[in-house]
Formats: C-alpha cells, sequence, structure tokens
C-alpha cells in the first residue's frame, strides 16, 4: 500500500514539473523573441487536454501570435496570425475574466490587437491595396466589438459605442475596393447618429445618390431627413435640387411644359439647366424601354451642348456633360467615343476647380467626382499613366481637404 503511494506520488511530482517545465520553456522563447519556436512550443502544450484549461498558457499563445502578426503585415500569414491571438485572448478571459498579466499590463496585448491591424490596414491602402485593407479593418472591427461589449479600455480609456473612426474608415476603404453595397451599410451607421462634421456632408450625398439609383424611394426619404436633421441651418441639399434625385417619376408632360416655357423664353439659362437636369433625371434614374431611352437620349445630348452654347453657362453645366458623357458609356456597348467625350468634359471641370483650395463643399464633390471617373476612364481605356497620376491627386484632395481620413495607427 505505502509502495503504491509513494509510486502515485512521484507520478503526481513528475506531472507537475512537467506541467511547469512546459509553461517555463514557452516563457524563455517567449521572452528571447524566438516566437516561431514558442509557438510550437506552446500549441504542442495546448494539445495535450489536461493543460487546455490553462489561462497562463492561453495568453502566452494570445501574445506570441500577436507578435507573429506584427511581422506578417504584407503576408497572407497576418490575418491568420491575428484572428488566432485574439481567439487565444479570448479564451484567457474567458477561464480568468481578471487575469493577472493581462489586469496588470491594463490590457495593452488587446489594445495592441486594435492598433496593429490599423497599422496594417493603412500600410495596404497606401499600397493601393484596397481590398487587403478593407479585410483588415473588417477584422479590426471584431476586436473592436469584443472591447466594446466587455468594456476594455484602449490605453486607459474605452472605446465609444459607436467606434466612428474605424465605421468611417470600413466605409470609404470599401468603396475605394469597389465594395458599394458595403460601403453604404456602414455610412449609414454614421447618418443614423446624425453625425455633422464638415467632413460627413459628402457622405450623406453618396447615400442619397446610392438610394436613388438602386430605385429605394424610402431608404432615400429616410436619409434626406437624416441629413437635413444633421445640417438644419445650411440647406445643403436644397441647393443642389433634391428633387433630381429622388426616385419619383416625374410625369410624361414634363417635355411639354419645357418645350412651352421655352418656346418664350429659348436663351434663358437657369430654365435651359432645369431642363437639363430633369432630361437626366429621367434617362439615368427611371426605368424607359429602349426605344424611349434611346429617344431620350438624343433629346438630352442636344439640350445639353446648347445649354452649354449660352453667354450665361457656367462650370455646372460642362460638370453635367461631364455626368452624362461618363453614363452614358457605362450604359453603352459602343463607348469609346462618349468615354472620350466623358474625359474632355471631366477635364474642364478638374481643371476649373484644381489646385483651386477656396471650393465650397458643393463644388469640392463635384471635383472629387470627375477625378474618380476619370480614373475609371482611364482603367477603361488602360491608360495606366493618367490612372496613377489621376488616383494620387484624388488622395491628395481628399487628404488636403479632410475628406478622407489617412487609416491611421491609434494611440493613446
Amino acid at each position: 500500500m505505502l509502495y503504491r503511494a509513494c509510486i502515485l506520488l512521484i507520478n503526481v511530482v513528475a506531472y507537475c514539473n512537467s506541467y511547469a517545465q512546459g509553461l517555463n520553456n514557452i516563457k524563455q522563447l517567449t521572452l528571447t523573441q524566438n516566437y516561431t519556436e514558442a509557438k510550437l512550443a506552446v500549441n504542442n502544450y495546448l494539445s495535450d487536454t489536461s493543460n487546455s484549461k490553462n489561462a497562463d498558457a492561453w495568453y502566452f499563445k494570445g501574445y506570441i501570435y500577436l507578435q507573429l502578426a506584427k511581422q506578417s503585415y504584407a503576408s497572407d500569414s497576418f490575418s491568420n496570425n491575428y484572428t488566432t491571438s485574439m481567439q487565444a485572448f479570448k479564451q484567457c478571459l474567458t477561464l480568468q475574466p481578471k487575469h493577472k498579466w493581462l489586469v496588470k499590463d491594463g490590457y495593452r496585448p488587446l489594445a495592441q490587437l486594435y492598433t496593429e491591424s490599423f497599422a496594417a490596414a493603412k500600410t495596404s491602402y497606401q499600397n493601393n491595396e484596397y481590398k487587403t485593407a478593407l479585410g483588415q479593418l473588417l477584422i479590426t472591427q471584431t476586436i473592436s466589438q469584443y472591447l466594446i461589449t466587455n468594456n476594455i479600455p484602449i490605453y486607459g480609456k474605452a472605446l465609444p459605442l459607436l467606434d466612428t473612426s474605424l465605421v468611417y474608415n470600413i466605409a470609404t476603404v470599401a468603396e475605394q475596393a469597389n465594395n458599394k453595397a458595403l460601403s453604404m451599410q456602414y455610412y449609414a451607421q454614421l447618418a443614423s447618429a446624425k453625425l455633422n462634421g464638415v467632413q460627413y456632408v459628402p457622405m450623406y450625398t453618396k447615400l442619397l445618390q446610392y438610394y436613388t439609383s438602386i430605385n429605394d424611394e424610402l431608404s432615400y426619404k429616410q436619409y434626406l431627413t437624416l441629413a437635413n436633421q444633421a445640417y438644419p441651418n445650411q440647406h445643403y441639399w436644397a441647393t443642389m435640387q433634391q428633387d433630381r434625385y429622388t426616385a419619383v417619376k416625374l410625369p410624361t408632360a414634363l417635355l411639354q411644359k419645357y418645350a412651352q416655357q421655352l418656346a418664350i423664353k429659348p436663351t434663358d439659362y437657369k430654365l435651359n439647366y432645369d431642363y437639363c437636369n430633369d432630361l437626366m433625371q429621367l434617362l439615368f434614374y427611371q426605368n424607359q424601354t429602349p426605344e424611349q431611352k434611346d429617344s431620350l437620349q438624343k433629346i438630352t445630348e442636344k439640350q445639353l451642348l446648347y445649354c452649354n452654347s449660352l453667354p450665361q453657362s457656367d462650370i455646372n453645366t460642362t460638370y453635367l456633360l461631364a455626368q452624362y458623357y461618363y453614363k452614358t458609356a457605362l450604359n453603352s456597348a459602343t463607348n469609346q467615343a462618349y468615354y472620350t467625350n466623358a474625359e474632355t468634359y471631366a477635364l474642364q471641370v478638374y481643371n476649373h476647380y484644381y489646385p483651386n483650395t477656396r471650393l465650397s463643399t458643393y463644388q469640392l464633390q463635384n471635383l472629387i467626382t470627375v477625378t474618380e471617373q476619370l480614373i475609371e476612364i482611364y482603367t477603361a481605356t488602360n491608360n495606366t499613366p493618367q490612372q496613377t497620376a489621376y488616383n494620387t491627386a484624388l488622395q491628395e484632395i481628399k487628404l488636403r481637404k479632410g475628406i478622407l481620413p489617412k487609416v491611421v495607427k491609434k494611440t493613446n
């Protein structure tokens, strides 16, 4: 009996020594920054089910994978390292909600998960890798939601319930990555909070234009209301002629109405300009049969060119011409001539506004729109040098004017 007790004691001591030696080995490899070996050691340690309830081991795994993530910004392994680190820290806190090392360090490793993923997204964004940057920002959101839900601070400061900086970056980068639906989803979160800084004006405009383009009148009216509530004294969208963006069909008598008025005042610029706006609304935002669309397209082009020839014509008509030819090119099988005309008028608008730094918000948005369209035109026509040049100009315009903030690393 005594013999069996001794054997059992020896086994327990041996197990405890092995248990301690395993953690000490992981700790030593981590302290010497041998993260590759440490990764193998901690995974081997946790593969033993008897160790899987050890919060310290999960802490080490989270820390090790965090360091590996920092070394892998430009590789496909970043997302895997980051996600594994986050899951390990979450498991650590599940087993021990007030884990001594995390509490003592002010949850710094979790804060680093947040800031390092931002830094990775910034690197990808600056390299024009927009889809990669978007993926990294969405990863950032997962840790942001975890921190907010569990009231865990970032360098001593709690994140707000709506992480506006992160949400705005996701929206703008999603737009760059040609994921418009996702972009609008995140812009909508900000609009619902009625944010009203000057940098958010284009956001409301994009929402209105998007819901117009998909004929969602209910959402259009919802965000128009929010926009006017956010900027009650600016009347910004009134100056942009809200009705040209609504999804309500204009009456068929419209053409006759303008024909009668123009017969009396054929050279009235404002009347001709309004007619152009309403024709654009009919042509691009309302359902038409192919025959109706073809007829309306000819009327619209003729009216735009006539309006542009009037002595009082200004850059606003030039902008409409750029929009007309660009949108027509997108919908045409033989689009080269339309792209050429779109480029001509877009360049006139671009050169009129750029590099003027004293632009109204409306003028600035028009400048951004034509610059984006020039990029698309040069992309479609395989003109890489021009595409690169205007892409650089676009980023400078947005960054300089505060429309697109840099994807920045969070600091305390």
